[in-house]
């Protein structure tokens, strides 16, 4: 376990070597996040073995378990060894307040994108989405989500799915899939219940 300053953020890292995973508490934001990679098309957890800063430098360094390479940490970087960093959140099961039926009028984002390296020098932005329903880990077919086409507002809100289907309950995953700067600030769904 090690404590890490980075980019004027605070973090503590520990890693468990025998479940193979790391995870990374943002004191700044009471957050924690499981540490992984995509190796071409899924994702797999990172266990770093080592950790190190170098004050002369201002760098930060760890150690990959499974090759023994070693990384500078940097926010610039748009792949790791060659593979695209890629962004993963899963939201936790939500049933509204209430196990009844209801349909999902539509999911809302608010989303900031910023100037990326992409895979085609004419893409523009986008996020994957999918859900899973009813305690289910089967999840729905990724939907793609063009942000450059997208309805957003003057604060940034962005709708990704209108009639979503229904539900008990239902988690989100959304993935943003290329070398881009995106920032999710939240997700909000809006629901009808009783005869649906």
């Amino acid at each position: 376990a090690f404590y890490m300053s980075f980019e004027g953020k605070s973090f503590y890292v520990m890693s468990f070597v025998d479940s193979n995973k790391t995870y990374m508490y943002d004191i700044d934001l009471n957050v924690w996040s499981e540490l992984g990679y995509w190796n071409t098309s899924s994702y797999s957890r990172f266990r770093g073995i080592c950790y190190g800063h170098s004050p002369r430098w201002n760098k930060h360094f760890v150690m990959d378990h499974d090759n023994g390479k070693i990384y500078d940490i940097s926010s610039s970087y748009r792949d790791d060894n060659g593979i695209p960093i890629n962004g993963f959140i899963e939201t936790g099961s939500r049933n509204h307040g209430t196990n009844k039926w209801k349909r999902s009028k539509n999911l809302r984002a608010l989303i900031k994108t910023g100037v990326g390296k992409y895979s085609s020098p004419t893409q523009s932005p986008y996020i994957q989405l999918c859900h899973a329903d009813n305690g289910s880990n089967t999840f729905s077919p990724v939907v793609n989500i063009d942000l450059g086409n997208t309805i957003s507002t003057t604060d940034n809100e962005v709708i990704l799915m209108r009639r979503g289907g229904r539900y008990r309950s239902r988690k989100y995953r959304v993935y943003a899939p290329d070398s881009t700067d995106i920032v999710i600030f939240g997700l909000f769904e809006e629901v009808e219940y009783g005869n649906v």
